[in-house]
């Protein structure tokens, strides 16, 4: 269906083909619907933030050993 793809110059992000970025993109439109109709807001957040809100969270010691994790300016960012 070519849909998508894997690469290592980028572990874990897809390259959404042709195909595959149509259905995501009408998925998205659906989804965008649905949150206005029950009067939902829209946000965005970055892909990657400091260590330190996933400790509060309670989500760094469950997930810390399967998720990317990289340092900028000794500091740990996941």
């Amino acid at each position: 269906m070519d849909l998508f793809s894997f690469s290592e110059v980028a572990p874990g992000m897809v390259f959404w083909h042709n195909n595959g970025l149509i259905i995501y993109n009408e998925l998205i439109n659906f989804w965008r619907e649905e949150h206005k109709k029950s009067n939902y807001q829209e946000i965005k957040t970055p892909q990657i933030m400091d260590s330190k809100l996933w400790k509060v969270s309670g989500h760094w010691d469950k997930y810390k050993d399967n998720n990317f994790v990289t340092e900028y300016e000794r500091e740990l960012f996941w």
